[in-house]
């Protein structure tokens, strides 16, 4: 006879510990696990154990299993007062929901720690059959205590756990001592023979996994939020768990560079013309090294009138507010909010931008081979114009020429190279105030620090208030350094109030992106119902195509726990959200989730991303979200202007073939070229290729490049004879 998972009391403890709660207080938890007692190929019983199960006056819950592994016979041993034959139910082959009411409603019922309140009765067909996990569907998991305040745990069939603190080892000897705090955000990830699986750090460096019953070693590794922390003391990650058990790896990580890195995300849930709407800005500390005298500047769009905030501002410019945090010690987090009324006068559906910075900024192991140039473009309406400001505000003079692109609503219109600029000195240049929406992109310097790719959106602009809207988040923003985050939002009418939305959104009604694009998600919920909501919880269902590794998390409307099952589904559980109804309070009704992941490496062209939630309020069915979706594609933006431009009279450049495959051949026409040096930038304005040659002619293979659009400049003799972009498939 072979026991799974029976070392309950234990695992309860062990997870309590490890819970990934993000702020708020915990209260009655109860834990309830699958326990199989297998004697194959004779009988197959599922024990379900519950501990911490103090005054409980309700639950409800289903549990799933595979048919080609156990067929479900009956219940038995039924161990609370009131549990009938009533209470059970197998609703479809592969479910069985159970659901019950204490007969006691004022103090509820109580049971010893590890008692099996029901047995599942299976006809075993394979041997070590641990396939049962409590499953959302059609009965979500509920336990409600006297004061419906229970929050619950349920541990699927696993061989054990594991748990673990991972902390700063601030004197390397690869223990974590007092004093040593632990760090939140970073994710574990155990690799098996079956799936890789993941876990991510709570406010106290906890983790914690069930360890998967088909796997028999486990490799552990660390995933930092940076690239500026080593584990050079997880040698021994080797995690032999053939027979099961309870382990303990707590992980020491040591900083391979003294950096600070601040993170700042701002969202809200949605914005609404004549209402209040609450921002939250969200920030952490995830270098090495504390940082002192932190601060958050925040500017708000001029439709946006600040009224209070959670936290005194300490400096008024205009619309821009900023906000004095204090000193952030290493790990250190916090949220704060700003509650500002969005004026009647904007247009339906007109776009909202709010940018958060925070600072002091350190650039720490940039490379040698930067000029040291930085490039920021601003844009504004100034009465029958759109202005644009291209500024160069790095330390140091541009060595070589750079380029931007202007797009009008969703068509390319200039393709225009950007002479270099000196400290800053500036590229003005503006376009009629027609009503469209206008959007510069420029590259930044080779190996420019960061992900910096800046643009700059200007909707809206027109003297009738008739202009074009849902362009601003088609696509991308400057926020992929850590220190900025920009949200913008279309106001809303009516709206589903339990939907999701995917930033950017895409190109058109195809919502295509760039293979490598990161997406980010938000989940919005409100409680419509006709009482408060004491839990929430978010279930999200990855894409393949998405990568479970590069998760992030964002801004967020309240405190949650975040798990990651089976390796690539979330689970946000706001216990205690205590959310009001519409009815009584339609602000506080509302709430919202977001994060941010990267796709997989390099997927396919013509790949779709899909994704949705389910949403559950308390005991009711869930709510499934709409879909969204994106689709990869490359060079899809309409350009209006030629895909290349020569600055010497006579000469034409030919790529054949185009777009490249493999290899395709670039031949010069109209001069004869002695020496010359063909630069090749990725869309991030990364040099990516650097090759001189005598002659017109140039073999250009892709090799280890990534597929997408490129930029290419021509020189000669110190001279820009062309520019262009080709494609690589």
């Amino acid at each position: 006879m072979k026991v799974l998972y029976s070392s309950i009391s234990q695992i309860r403890s062990l997870f309590l510990a490890a819970l990934l709660l993000v702020g708020g207080a915990a209260y009655s938890q109860v834990t309830l696990a699958t326990q199989v007692v297998e004697d194959f190929p004779n009988s197959l019983q599922v024990n379900l154990v519950a501990s911490n199960f103090q005054n409980i006056v309700g639950m409800q819950f289903t549990v799933e299993f595979d048919p080609a592994e156990a067929e479900y016979l009956n219940f038995s041993d039924l161990n609370l007062p009131g549990f009938g034959g009533g209470n059970i139910s197998n609703p479809l082959p592969n479910k069985i929901t159970v659901s019950w009411i204490s007969p006691d409603l004022v103090n509820g019922t109580t049971v010893p720690d590890a008692t099996v309140i029901a047995k599942l009765n299976f006809t075993p067909l394979v041997a070590d059959a641990c396939s049962f996990l409590f499953s959302q569907f059609p009965t979500p998991t509920e336990f409600t205590d006297i004061n419906g305040e229970a929050e619950w745990i349920v541990i699927d069939c696993a061989i054990g756990s594991l748990t673990g603190t991972l902390a700063a080892d601030l004197n390397d000897n690869c223990q974590i001592d007092a004093g040593e705090n632990g760090l939140p955000n970073f994710k574990v990830a155990l690799q098996g023979d079956n799936g890789t699986y993941y876990s991510v750090t709570d406010l106290h460096g906890n983790y914690f996994f069930p360890l998967p019953a088909n796997e028999t070693t486990l490799l552990a590794s660390v995933i930092p939020p940076n690239g500026y922390w080593d584990a050079p003391c997880l040698v021994n990650n080797v995690i032999d768990i053939n027979g099961g058990g309870n382990f303990s790896l707590d992980i020491p990580i040591t900083a391979n560079l003294l950096c600070t890195e601040l993170w700042v995300d701002v969202s809200t849930t949605l914005l609404r013309r004549c209402f209040d709407n609450t921002y939250t800005v969200s920030y952490c500390n995830q270098g090495t090294l504390p940082v002192i005298g932190v601060e958050v500047t925040v500017e708000l769009d001029e439709y946006l009138d600040v009224l209070a905030s959670s936290i005194p501002w300490s400096l008024i410019e205009g619309n821009t507010y900023t906000f004095s945090l204090g000193d952030l010690e290493v790990g250190e987090c916090g949220i704060f909010t700003i509650t500002a009324n969005l004026s009647c006068d904007a247009v339906l559906g007109q776009t909202h931008c709010v940018e958060a910075v925070i600072s002091p900024v350190e650039t720490c192991n940039t490379s040698s081979s930067w000029d040291g140039s930085s490039l920021s473009v601003q844009g504004n309406c100034d009465g029958n114009e759109v202005q644009f400001e291209i500024r160069n505000i790095g330390s140091e003079n541009m060595s070589a020429p750079s380029s931007y692109i202007v797009i009008e609503d969703d068509m390319i219109k200039m393709s225009e190279p950007i002479d270099p600029l000196n400290v800053d000195q500036t590229l003005n240049f503006s376009f009629p105030a027609n009503g469209s929406t206008w959007r510069v992109e420029v590259a930044q310097a080779p190996f420019h620090p960061g992900n910096s790719q800046p643009s700059a959106t200007v909707e809206g602009c027109d003297t009738d208030d008739d202009f074009s809207t849902g362009f601003v988040n088609m696509f991308g923003f400057d926020e992929g350094d850590p220190f900025v985050a920009i949200d913008c939002q279309q106001n809303l009418g009516s709206y589903d109030p339990n939907d999701k939305q995917g930033f950017p959104a895409g190109y058109r009604d195809e919502h295509l992106i760039a293979p490598n694009t990161p997406i980010e998600y938000k989940i919005r919920f409100q409680n419509t119902g006709t009482d408060t909501a004491f839990t929430v919880v978010v279930f999200d269902t990855l894409s393949t195509l998405l990568d479970p590794a590069t998760l992030r998390t964002g801004a967020y409307s309240h405190p949650y726990q975040l798990d990651i099952l089976d390796g690539h589904i979330l689970k946000f559980t706001f216990n205690h959200i205590l959310l009001p109804d519409s009815t009584t309070n339609e602000p506080a009704s509302h709430g919202f989730v977001q994060f941010k992941i990267d796709q997989q490496p390099d997927v396919a062209i013509g790949s779709m991303i899909y994704n949705d939630a389910a949403i559950y309020f308390d005991f009711n069915d869930p709510v499934i979200t709409n879909t969204t979706f994106h689709r990869i594609g490359i060079d899809f933006i309409q350009d209006v202007t030629s895909a290349r431009e020569v600055f010497a009279p006579g000469l034409e450049v030919q790529i054949t073939p185009h777009p490249i495959h493999g290899e395709a051949q670039m031949k010069v026409f109209g001069m004869e070229l002695q020496e010359s040096t063909l630069r090749l930038y990725d869309g991030f304005g990364r040099l990516v290729r650097n090759a001189d040659a005598p002659g017109n002619e140039w073999t250009l293979e892709r090799e280890s490049l990534p597929a997408g659009i490129y930029w290419y400049t021509l020189q000669s003799e110190g001279r820009l004879l062309a520019t262009g972009k080709l494609i690589f498939q």
